[in-house]
C-alpha cells in the first residue's frame, strides 16, 4: 500500500507496495534512532519511535506547523517532545479543513509560546459544517434559549403572584386585628362607663315601718 503524506506546499510519497501502514521518518531523532539529547543517555532509543527511525502516521497528515515539522517543542529550551505532534512532525487530518481563523494558520499563540486553543496548534479546522447544518444548530440553540425564557418569566409570574397572595393575606389579618382592636377599646371604654355610674348611684334609705318590721322578724 502506498501512503501519501499531504503538506500544505506538495504532496509527498510514502512508504510503498506491501507497507501496512504509513510510516515515515521520525522527527524528533531525525530517523536515527537514538534520542537526540542523549537522554538520559547517549545509547538511550529516541522515546518516539522506540529506536526504530520510523513513525506510523494516519493519512492525510500535515507539517506541524507549531513546531515546524521538527518534533521538538517549540519556545522553549526544552528537551521534551512537541505538545502538538507528540514528536512526529506531523499531525493527522480530517478532510475538508480551512486555515484557522485565530492563529492565522501559525497553530500558536507566540506572546504565550502555546500552542492555538481553537486549533489546538494544527492551524487547521477540520470536519467543516455545512451552512444548513450550522444554520439548524443556531436555530435549535435559539429554541432553546427562548424555551428557557418563557420557563424563567413562568417562574417569575408564579413568584410574584404568590407573593401578592402573602400580601393580601397579611392586609387582611392586620385589618382583622384593628377591627379586633376598636372593638375590645370600645367594650372596656363601656364596662368603665357601667363602673362610674355604679360609684355616682346613691345609697337606698328605708323608711321607719319598714325598719320596724325588719325588727320584729329578728327578735320573732
Amino acid at each position: 500500500m502506498t501512503a501519501t503524506l499531504r503538506t500544505r506546499r506538495n504532496i509527498v510519497k510514502v512508504g510503498g507496495p506491501g507497507t501496512r501502514a504509513p510510516t515515515i521518518r521520525c522527527a524528533f531523532c531525525r530517523g536515527e534512532g537514538k534520542d537526540p539529547f542523549g537522554v538520559p543517555s547517549e545509547l538511550s532509543d529516541c522515546q518516539v519511535c522506540l529506536g526504530r527511525g520510523e513513525v506510523t502516521v494516519r493519512e492525510p497528515a500535515l507539517t506541524c506547523v507549531f513546531c515546524d515539522g521538527s518534533g521538538v517543542q517549540p519556545y522553549t529550551s526544552s528537551r521534551l517532545t512537541c505538545s502538538v505532534c507528540g514528536g512526529k512532525g506531523v499531525v493527522p487530518v480530517k478532510e475538508p479543513f480551512e486555515l484557522c481563523a485565530d492563529c492565522e494558520g501559525s497553530g500558536a499563540v507566540p506572546e504565550e509560546g502555546v500552542p492555538c486553543k481553537r486549533c489546538r496548534g494544527t492551524g487547521i479546522l477540520s470536519h467543516l459544517e455545512p451552512a444548513e447544518h450550522i444554520a439548524g444548530k443556531e436555530r435549535e440553540i435559539a429554541r432553546r434559549q427562548a424555551e428557557m425564557k418563557t420557563l424563567r418569566e413562568k417562574r417569575a409570574a408564579v413568584a410574584e403572584a404568590r407573593r401578592r397572595r402573602i400580601e393580601e393575606a397579611i392586609e387582611v389579618k392586620e385589618a382583622g386585628m384593628q377591627t379586633l382592636g376598636g372593638q375590645i377599646k370600645e367594650e372596656k371604654a363601656l364596662l368603665r362607663k357601667v363602673q362610674a355610674a355604679r360609684k355616682r348611684r346613691p345609697a337606698r334609705r328605708q323608711s321607719p315601718d319598714q325598719g320596724a318590721a325588719q325588727g320584729k322578724k329578728e327578735v320573732g
